[in-house]
């Protein structure tokens, strides 16, 4: 009897608690009050601090590592929150918001695992270029995993929106709560610069994104855009930095008869010389080629802005002699002030030499709109993967840089004139799978890797250095053969995520250098060959100086004021006056698009169209395996044959050939994007046949 009474009265006893519990759950998160609010903000700003680095304990140490830094991030999380108080669906509401910002912070959670650089607004913009490689970093129960969490958020914030309690508008509460936040807001951040706990430039965006915040750094990188306006910015100050660049011989032309060799950049994708790395050693040089090359010529370290993606920042710098560190947090000047503005690249410059400038890229053409952002750049063709004639692919489904050799050659050998040939390969990029089996010929890597799975990511990174390796030697072998005098530049891009990740450490370089070489199949008497580390803006000026072209302001700049005490500061304004500015370096010359960029370096034609069998055969020329059949503008499903003929079914269930007037082949990206076509074929009653 007792031990019933006593059993009774315990669970009366845990009755109660679970009953206050409740209780102080629904007080603490009644949102029709403000507290709740400050109480969901900190929670948010907590957990969003631990996804970022991807650390439990890292999100709370934020809190003691940079306090004003942690109440600015908090405080604009209780600004998004605060507005919900307008909202009669309370509960709904602040779910829709915390739902939204928690996302973020998955989604910063993800991309750091793939990735080095975080996420920042711009990966909005390009998330439609980046789509096609997703498959690349996840699996296919990933991806369904995330859509389906996806598709039950927004299930969950549906049936809230439709199930709670409309409660009424407390006017009063948030015009006190949101403008003392915001109040607030403004204060710790005034005081986080003061104090240089905040900072608006971030040398490196990772550690930035650590030392700042989340909410912080992400906020800055949607309002934060382009070159902030130098302080003594004038026409004055512009003319005298003219004046200092070309002294009194502005635009008089050289005695010197300028040399016009062809150029040829090749940017190899997350390439560099894995013998720095001191933990791993291997059963051969992965790099012979590449070793032996930096050995012979003018070679350096290249110190690039970027460490494991965003390699069109590290293109951005080396073509225009730009930094990005001037302009805004997380920014693509692709995917911003050059999407619809020209400047001086090296490119333009090479052109108004009387060059000839192509673009080639062996991965696909729309990626970082690289196919129209090329025509703001100086480049008159482009030859995406969409134009080779043979695209092949390494395991992991990344074009082979192998394929570039030849169109390299053809695009120096297609015309009369000095060409520049600017090459971005591909193939070396991650993700790098951690269930990689070695196949013979491979260069084995062994030590200082933690696990087998780490192992496996350096094997299979070092598989396809070792490939690209061997199209180094390739290039490197036809271009000193060549008859016509040629200067060859190799570079990488930046490091792969391995390196950070993976927590080894290099020698000699930091996380933030590649290697470059110079190589002239010709004869140079100059100062410039010399080993000599550099920036990845100042590459190309160093190439035009072994070269003896004078053409540009930046180009000059650069050979004439880079021992100036104030040389940072001087580009600065260079930057801001051509792309921001009004222009007054430039003086009368302009930069105009080139609108006539060609896609391709061959002409896809249509000869002739007929019928045979259950078929329709389109002949014609330069065809690839990303030729489509449009019939009367009409997508038609395609087969490729080979380089001359293409077929799709003479008749289904929506198409008669019969009734078609013309037929195009266009040239689609892999989502079915239409990057150019032919001349339409005027289809005769004969060919209906």
């Amino acid at each position: 009897m007792n031990k019933s009474v006593n059993s009774s009265a315990e669970k009366g006893g845990s009755g109660a608690i679970r009953s206050r519990l409740k209780a102080l759950g629904r007080k603490l998160f009644d949102f029709d009050r403000v507290h709740a609010h400050l109480l969901m903000a900190l929670i948010l700003t907590l957990v969003i601090e631990c996804l970022s680095r991807r650390s439990f304990i890292g999100g709370f140490a934020f809190i003691i590592e940079n306090p004003i830094a942690f109440a600015v991030n908090y405080l604009i999380a209780l600004v998004l929150l605060l507005p919900t108080l307008l909202i009669p669906k309370r509960i709904a509401s602040v779910a829709l918001v915390s739902t939204l910002l928690f996302a973020l912070g998955i989604i910063q959670f993800f991309v750091l695992i793939n990735r080095v650089t975080p996420l920042s607004a711009v990966d909005f913009s390009i998330f439609l270029s980046i789509i096609t490689i997703i498959d690349v970093y996840f699996k296919p129960y990933e991806l369904a995993l995330m859509i389906l969490a996806i598709l039950a958020a927004i299930a969950g914030i549906v049936l809230l929106f439709i199930k709670t309690k409309s409660h009424g508008i407390k006017l009063k509460s948030f015009l006190i709560s949101f403008f003392s936040a915001v109040a607030a807001l403004v204060v710790a951040v005034v005081i986080g610069f003061q104090t240089n706990h905040l900072t608006t430039r971030f040398p490196n965006l990772a550690d930035a994104y650590n030392d700042y915040g989340f909410a912080y750094c992400f906020s800055l990188s949607v309002f934060d855009r382009g070159v902030n306006r130098p302080n003594d910015y004038s026409e004055d100050e512009m003319t005298d930095i003219l004046d200092q660049i070309y002294g009194e011989n502005e635009g008089e032309d050289s005695d010197d008869e300028q040399k016009k060799p062809n150029v040829v950049f090749v940017q190899l994708e997350s390439f560099f010389d894995v013998k720095y790395i001191n933990e791993l050693t291997y059963s051969e040089d992965p790099v012979p080629n590449f070793t032996a090359l930096k050995e012979q010529y003018p070679s350096g370290f290249l110190t690039v802005p970027v460490i494991g993606a965003a390699t069109i920042n590290v293109e951005f710098e080396v073509l225009t002699g730009m930094r990005i560190r001037d302009f805004g947090a997380g920014e693509y000047p692709y995917r911003t002030i050059l999407s619809e503005n020209t400047c001086e690249t090296i490119a333009y410059d090479l052109l108004a030499s009387g060059y000839r400038t192509h673009a080639i890229h062996n991965n696909e053409g729309t990626f970082y709109q690289r196919n129209e952002v090329y025509k703001n750049l100086g480049f008159e063709s482009f030859t995406s993967i969409e134009y080779f004639p043979n695209p092949t692919y390494n395991p992991y489904g990344w074009a082979e840089d192998a394929m570039l050799t030849d169109e390299i050659l053809h695009l120096l050998s297609s015309t009369e004139e000095s060409d520049f040939v600017f090459t971005v390969a591909v193939q070396s990029h991650g993700d790098y799978p951690d269930d990689y089996v070695a196949v013979q010929g491979d260069v084995t890597v062994t030590g200082g890797a933690s696990n087998a799975s780490t192992l496996s990511r350096y094997n299979y990174y070092v598989s396809q250095l070792h490939a690209v390796d061997e199209f180094v030697k390739a290039i490197y072998e036809e271009v000193m053969a060549l008859e016509e005098d040629t200067i060859l530049v190799f570079y990488g891009d930046h490091l792969p995520t391995l390196v950070k990740d993976s927590g080894i450490t290099l020698s000699e370089m930091n996380d933030f250098q590649t290697e470059y070489i110079i190589i002239p199949n010709f004869e140079v008497e100059s100062e410039a060959l010399t080993d000599k580390d550099i920036y990845a803006y100042q590459l190309f000026p160093r190439v035009m100086d072994i070269i003896g072209n004078d053409e540009g302001v930046i180009n000059m700049f650069h050979r004439v004021c880079s021992e100036d005490e104030d040389y940072a500061d001087k580009l600065t304004k260079i930057e801001y006056d051509v792309l921001y500015g009004d222009k007054y370096v430039y003086g009368d010359v302009k930069y105009d698009p080139i609108d006539y960029m060609t896609m391709g370096s061959r002409d896809i034609s249509i000869k002739d169209v007929y019928v045979e069998g259950d078929y329709v055969y389109v002949k014609g020329e330069n065809f690839t395996p990303y030729s489509v059949i449009f019939c009367d503008e009409d997508e038609r499903d395609t087969e490729y044959l080979d380089s001359n003929t293409l077929r799709i079914p003479k008749k289904t269930t929506f198409f008669d050939f019969a009734k078609i007037e013309k037929v195009e082949v266009y040239q689609v990206t892999v989502k079915g994007e239409p990057m150019s076509k032919t001349e339409a074929y005027v289809v005769s009653t004969e060919n209906a046949k």
